[in-house]
């Protein structure tokens, strides 16, 4: 959804939606089995986080035993979600019994080495991980580093933003999707509360760009668009599929000219030198030789193929004359070919937003190209596309898998 057109309806909200945030019949018969699913859990299990969540979600029943308005069970469960974020990220997520979590650190540490005038690839404490954080993220966490000295606020602040979204969209298009995803995120699942605990997610930053990047290409503003979509891959290295996916999406929905994707280019291309700029100032040639790209190429991880099912063992014996090398180059490029077979299957489903594509790339290459022995840390990388492809999808087109764009974009919201 456009961001005017989140605006508009709030500003004026047509007759339809006025009805839809009134209605009385909110939650699915999915979702309704996820609120008594949690419940159960949480009321069974007293911990911190059913302190806090428990309360609002009985609440939340009792809306929906009186048939409360809409609008007032949806205040209840973001109530709820916002509540659950705080206790994981403001509180279980600064226990010191998690300080072995890296990633939140090595951006934090990367951010205090580029304050302090040093590469911070090359000059940066030694953790339990290398820093693969890309300098994209390294600018997107400084202030916050700065101010607060670690990540806390920033990822509260990026979750409730992620939501609002969901919600945002629900209200526009009527899909009643925030209170599934909303009580699917409480109940942990696919590695949510992995991924707060242990403070991941950093590596999941880089989202909300292509939302971004994804409005001004609607609007044909190609360039704008370009500046946003260079972010993720300098956030982390493997974004650069997402990207791929994201490209392929609009060349075989939108079917652009070449002047478009030119300006597309050059969109992309001024964002990497603008980013990349203080880094080279600051590092010189030493930035040249240890940045995050190179520190992620010679990652034990890429060159090898791990032993965890019988597709890659016979994978690992076929291949094993080949040097390192070879093997990453051989698995980014199956990833690559196994992705434009997905973006040309969903071409016919005529999909008019590309977050389809994006965790198609996602899953494709963190499974192929990219696998770690601690899968959970990496689980949300393609979940959170999946969540913002859900709720960009309008219900009486869900067997179309999306919406017009132009409906999306720049019709009058509805």
């Amino acid at each position: 959804m456009s961001l005017a057109a989140m605006v508009a309806v709030l500003r004026r909200p047509s007759r339809e939606t006025v009805e839809y945030i009134k209605s009385r019949d909110a939650l699915s018969s999915v979702a309704l089995v996820l609120l008594l699913g949690l419940l159960y859990q949480l009321l069974n299990q007293p911990s911190s986080v059913a302190n806090v969540t428990a309360p609002v979600l009985c609440l939340a029943l009792v809306l929906i035993v009186v048939r409360a308005p809409r609008w007032s069970l949806y205040l209840c469960l973001f109530a709820a979600l916002a509540a659950y974020l705080y206790v994981y990220t403001q509180v279980l997520a600064l226990n010191p019994a998690r300080s072995g979590s890296c990633r939140d650190k090595a951006a934090i540490e990367a951010s205090l080495e580029l304050l302090r005038g040093m590469n911070p690839w090359n000059h940066a404490p030694k953790m339990a991980a290398p820093i693969t954080t890309g300098a994209a993220s390294v600018l997107l966490v400084l202030p916050a580093v700065r101010i607060f000295g670690n990540l806390a606020v920033l990822t509260y602040v990026y979750w409730l933003g992620i939501f609002g979204f969901i919600v945002a969209c629900d209200v526009r298009l009527r899909n009643k999707a925030f209170p599934a995803m909303a009580l699917l995120t409480m109940t942990g699942m696919f590695g949510f509360a992995h991924t707060l605990e242990w403070r991941l997610d950093e590596l999941y930053y880089p989202y909300p760009f292509f939302l971004v990047a994804y409005f001004f290409i609607t609007r044909r503003r190609f360039f704008v668009s370009g500046l946003f979509l260079a972010v993720p891959p300098l956030c982390r290295v493997s974004y650069a599929f997402m990207v791929l996916g994201f490209l392929l999406w609009h060349v075989l929905q939108e079917r652009p000219v070449i002047p478009n994707l030119a300006r597309l280019a050059a969109g992309m291309l001024s964002a990497a030198v603008a980013i990349l700029s203080p880094f080279f100032i600051i590092g010189g040639r030493e930035f040249w030789e240890h940045n995050f790209y190179t520190v992620t190429k010679i990652m034990g991880e890429l060159g090898e193929w791990q032993n965890t099912n019988v597709l890659f063992q016979v994978m690992s014996r076929l291949t094993s004359w080949m040097q390192p090398a070879g093997v990453r180059l051989l698995k980014q490029l199956l990833t690559v070919l196994a992705l434009t077979g997905v973006a040309w299957g969903l071409r016919r489903r005529k999909v008019s937003h590309p977050f389809w594509h994006i965790a198609a790339a996602a899953f494709l290459s963190h499974t192929i190209a990219w696998h770690h022995k601690l899968w959970l840390d990496y689980a949300l990388i393609f979940i959170v596309p999946i969540y913002f492809a859900v709720a960009l999808t309008r219900p009486e087109v869900a067997s179309r898998c999306s919406i017009p764009s132009e409906d999306w974009a720049k019709a009058p919201p509805s």
